[in-house]
């Protein structure tokens, strides 16, 4: 089954903490954060594997989050 999900970059001191919170508030259990220690990148390898490890998410936000040029 294809499910879209709504991925949040959160950049520093761009009220992002407001989003996050929204998106809690929004989507419940079905929120996610993909958090790493400061000094990594969440890659987009990664973020699949979380995605697979976290089937309930429908969205997720992160700090280290690199997601690909779009097109």
């Amino acid at each position: 089954m294809k499910r879209t999900i709504l991925i949040h970059h959160h950049i520093f001191k761009n009220a992002g903490t407001s989003l996050q919170y929204a998106l809690k508030k929004y989507f419940g259990d079905k929120y996610c954060e993909c958090e790493l220690p400061s000094s990594q990148m969440v890659t987009k390898d990664y973020l699949e594997k979380f995605i697979l490890e976290n089937p309930q998410a429908l969205a997720i936000s992160g700090h280290h989050i690199c997601l690909p040029i779009p097109q």
